[in-house]
C-alpha cells in the first residue's frame, strides 16, 4: 500500500520527469495486480464468513478497495485522458491502511455511537451562522444609505454609495 502511494507521489513530482514512463507503468502493474489478487481472494472466500457476495461486495472498506483498482484496468481499456484523471482514485488506498489499525476502529466505533449528537450538534451550529450571520448583514444595512436609481443619479452616486456601503 505504501509503496503505492509513494510511486503515485513521485510519478507527479518534476524532479522525477525523466524517469520513463514504462518505470511507473511496471510499478503500477505489479502493485495493482497484488492489489487486485488479494480483492478477488477475498470475494472468493466471503461467503465461508456467512456474507454473501453482493453484501460484502457493498461494504464501504471494500467498495474503496474496488475503487483504488478500478482506474488502472479502465485506463488500459479506453487509454485516453479523461480516465487517466480517475488514477486519482488510487488514494482510496489510504482507507486500506485503516483496516489494520485498531485505533481506527475505536475511533469509527466512537463516531458511530455518537452520531446522534453529531447530528444536532451541526444542526445548532448550522443555525448559529445563519442566525449571526443575518443580523450581521442587516447590521451593516443599516449603515448605508437608500439609494434609489432615477435620471438626477448618475454613475458618480452610485460610486459614492458604493464606496460608503462596501
Amino acid at each position: 500500500i505504501i509503496l503505492s502511494l509513494v510511486c503515485t507521489t513521485l510519478e507527479s513530482m518534476p524532479s522525477f520527469e525523466d524517469t520513463p514512463e514504462a518505470t511507473w507503468r511496471v510499478l503500477e502493474m505489479a502493485t495493482n495486480g497484488v492489489f487486485t489478487l488479494e480483492y478477488v481472494l477475498r470475494l472468493w472466500v466471503c461467503d465461508l464468513y456467512g456474507t454473501s457476495h453482493i453484501t460484502w461486495s457493498l461494504k464501504w472498506i471494500n467498495l474503496c478497495d474496488l475503487l483504488s483498482i478500478l482506474p488502472t484496468y479502465l485506463d488500459m481499456l479506453f487509454r485516453s485522458n479523461g480516465i487517466k484523471a480517475l488514477r486519482a482514485l488510487r488514494v482510496f488506498r489510504l482507507f486500506k491502511l485503516g483496516r489494520y489499525s485498531k485505533g481506527l476502529h475505536v475511533m469509527l466505533t466512537a463516531l458511530t455511537n455518537s452520531l446522534s449528537a453529531l447530528y444536532i450538534l451541526f444542526l445548532l451550529i448550522f443555525v448559529g451562522m445563519l442566525i449571526f450571520s443575518s443580523a450581521v448583514y442587516f447590521t451593516e444595512r443599516l449603515h448605508c444609505p437608500d439609494f434609489h436609481v432615477s435620471h438626477t443619479f448618475g454613475l458618480e452616486a452610485f460610486f459614492e454609495y458604493n464606496k460608503l456601503c462596501t
